[in-house]
């Protein structure tokens, strides 16, 4: 378990496109090279619905109020959540240490904000949302934040899926960050940009025993702290990554960073990142098997017992047995002064043990929430505390609406403090109101409230697709839908699955589209489907939510 930290990262736009021409080398002002480098996880939308239920129950039971669900909030949690994927930890992989920068909280578009203060659980690991809430309640280190009344009101949280490994985040804010919303659901898969310092990528050092051996699976960086494999994998995005044989008569290396041991000996090799900027280097210890032992010495062998044959007679200096008075001077062995020695050093391990405890906060959050309670006098942080909401002289309130292809003026409720005023002593202005993304909303007083001005943000979302029908034929169907406006495309998704859970196929569509033909699929098997819109937004994808599920047979 992981003691808490002030959350400020400066987390990448997320993109669906994996091109590797959009991943830019840069550096730091630190001197530290940063890359930029993909990862495509499936994000559990169902499954961070189900925590945030769980978390709201428990906290309504004991009488307090229920966090927000905030969209930008939970964008940031599945960021966190996929970052988590490459290095478990409270970090950044651009920042190595979010205290630096305690009280201010920069999100992925790079906007700053020093009013708004942040905090994180995390876990690895666990199966499903009621264990995390478990493990992290159990917690001294992680209970505040499930249990705060005083700093947080808003949250999101991140579910992510990574080559079997599931990443939970819990991400706290004291004030909005984006929008609020109701709920979230279903589950995606989803390629993410994360920038990340060079450093985080280590090499480790593999020990592969026997010759002509060849591991199945590709390279694997180490984790940072060297305690095992991070599960980021090199395979996923080829392209992207090289190798160097630095020692080709030990072994070779192919295009995914798979070994052959070819002799025995310390060989390595160099990971480079699109062929250029060097990562790390892989040690590899080749130690020969009993059978590669026995393969390589059968001439030797004969030869030494022919010479050992002749020189049997030696065995007659037997006679030098009785000459076993010397084992008597094994009274030196009543002299174990050396075992006394090496019972002094299990003292020297306890030092060692206690020693390295502190210096592992980052142990995954599930184990030792053991660990999370010795660092609990790191947990004040609550110099959050006086970081209170800030009530504005003027605030303007308003609400999202739906694209219909018309600019919308929502309505707007505007407070000077706590008194709500009255319309005739404000103009209102809207600005980007038409297409999906986001409008504004701006405010200025008249009269004796001329001096005061505000904005708001709103959400133009896209409309909801609807299926029409789904008709089966002879090993194909047909998909139909009513088309929507202000969308750039559609996503069909077929299943064998009724909860989409394995066997997921998607068909993306333009949106000038209104029908597809699934072919190529099974005869006589029954299949699951469904639709959805989706835009790009600035850097961002908008997906609309997923159509209710129609169910067909193929004939």
């Amino acid at each position: 378990m992981k003691r808490l930290k002030t959350l400020c990262i400066l987390l990448a736009v997320v993109l669906t496109l994996t091109s590797v021409t959009l991943l830019p080398v840069s550096a730091e002002t630190d001197g530290d090279t940063v890359i930029t480098v993909p990862i495509t996880v499936q994000e559990e939308y169902d499954m961070a619905q189900e925590f945030f239920e769980i978390l709201n129950r428990n906290r309504a039971d004991a009488g307090k109020y229920e966090y927000i669900l905030d969209d930008r909030l939970m964008d940031l949690a599945m960021d966190r959540a996929a970052q988590c994927c490459i290095y478990f930890g409270h970090n950044s992989l651009v920042y190595s240490n979010y205290d630096g920068m305690s009280g201010t909280y920069i999100d992925k578009y790079g906007k700053h904000s020093t009013g708004i203060f942040m905090q994180e659980d995390i876990a690895e690991g666990l199966a499903d949302a009621q264990s995390t809430y478990t493990v992290w309640y159990n917690s001294n280190g992680h209970r505040p934040l499930l249990t705060d009344t005083k700093n947080y009101k808003y949250c999101g949280i991140g579910v992510v899926t990574y080559h079997g490994k599931r990443e939970w985040i819990l991400v706290v804010s004291n004030a909005p960050v984006g929008n609020t919303i109701g709920s979230v659901s279903g589950s995606r898969t989803n390629t993410r940009d994360i920038r990340a310092k060079v450093k985080y990528f280590a090499g480790g050092n593999i020990t592969i025993k026997g010759l002509n051996k060849k591991t199945d699976t590709p390279f694997e960086f180490a984790d940072y702290n060297g305690t095992g494999n991070s599960g980021y994998s090199t395979a996923d995005f080829p392209s992207l990554f090289t190798y160097r044989n630095n020692t080709p008569g030990i072994i070779d290396v192919d295009g995914q960073g798979r070994i052959t041991t070819k002799a025995a000996g310390a060989g390595s090799f160099t990971v480079f990142y699109r062929g250029t900027t060097e990562l790390c280097t892989v040690n590899v210890n080749v130690k020969l098997s009993y059978k590669d032992m026995l393969a390589l010495t059968p001439t030797p062998t004969p030869k030494q017992t022919e010479t050992a044959a002749p020189t049997q007679p030696p065995k007659q200096p037997e006679t030098a047995k009785p000459t076993e008075p010397p084992k008597q001077t094994e009274l030196p062995k009543q002299t174990e002064a050396p075992k006394d020695t090496e019972i002094k050093d299990p003292n020297v391990e306890k030092n060692n043990e206690n020693v390295g405890e502190p210096t592992i906060p980052s142990a995954a959050s599930t184990q030792p929430p053991k660990q999370t309670e010795t660092v609990k006098p790191a947990v004040t942080p609550k110099p959050v505390q006086p970081v209170k909401p800030v009530s504005k002289k003027f605030t303007v309130k308003t609400k999202n609406v739906t694209y219909n292809g018309k600019a919308q003026k929502p309505s707007v409720t505007v407070y000077v403090g706590k008194k709500k005023l009255s319309r005739k002593y404000y103009s209102v202005a809207y600005k980007n109101n038409k297409n999906v993304g986001y409008g504004t909303v701006t405010v200025k007083g008249k009269g004796r409230y001329a001096k005061y001005s505000g904005a708001a943000t709103f959400k133009v979302n896209l409309k909801k697709v609807s299926l029409s029908s789904v008709k089966a034929r002879k090993k194909k169907i047909v998909v139909y839908w009513k088309k929507t406006g202000g969308n750039q495309g559609y996503q069909v998704q077929y299943s064998t699955s009724k909860r989409f859970s394995s066997n997921i196929k998607t068909v993306r569509l333009s949106a000038g589209k209104k029908s597809v033909t699934i072919k190529n699929i099974p005869a006589k098997k029954r299949y699951y489907v469904r639709i959805r819109s989706y835009k790009k937004v600035g850097n961002k994808i908008w997906y609309t939510g997923w159509s209710k599920v129609k169910t067909v047979k193929t004939k």
